[in-house]
């Protein structure tokens, strides 16, 4: 149905806003391989990857890519496009926390799609929080 759909874009969108800010040079940096060879962070990953039949460790950036390409952005209800367009575009630092709240809060209340969306807001905040402190 139109819901179950707009309710999957939303998840797709908010699960891409809570994957970690890096550089592309930096995705060995935060899955550096350990002695621990194929258990480490990075080989985990690949292999993950593998699993879905991809050739290269995800990034936010090429997952943010896809779902606009997919276009599931547009599919997403409003305060999931809002925060998206928010905590993706050029934004200044002081205003990002008071400016994403509203979006946040509405998320939060639970009235939208029955409080499905609720777990995303822990690890929302904190993405906003890394963002807002990597600006500063």
């Amino acid at each position: 149905t139109k819901e179950e759909l707009q309710l999957l874009a939303s998840k797709a969108v908010l699960a891409t806003l809570c994957v970690p800010f890096q550089k592309g040079s930096d995705i060995h940096a935060s899955l550096e391989l350990t002695t621990e060879g194929a258990s480490s962070p990075y080989e985990k990953a690949k292999k993950h990857a593998q699993l879905f039949n991809v050739q290269t460790v995800p990034t936010r950036d090429s997952i943010s890519q896809n779902l606009v390409e997919k276009g599931l952005l547009p599919l997403a209800c409003e305060p999931c496009k809002k925060l998206f367009a928010l905590i993706e575009s050029d934004f200044t630092p002081l205003s990002l926390c008071q400016d994403a709240k509203p979006f946040l809060d509405e998320i939060m209340a639970g009235d939208i799609f029955d409080g499905k969306l609720v777990p995303y807001i822990t690890p929302l905040k904190q993405t906003i929080f890394f963002r807002l402190m990597k600006q500063l």
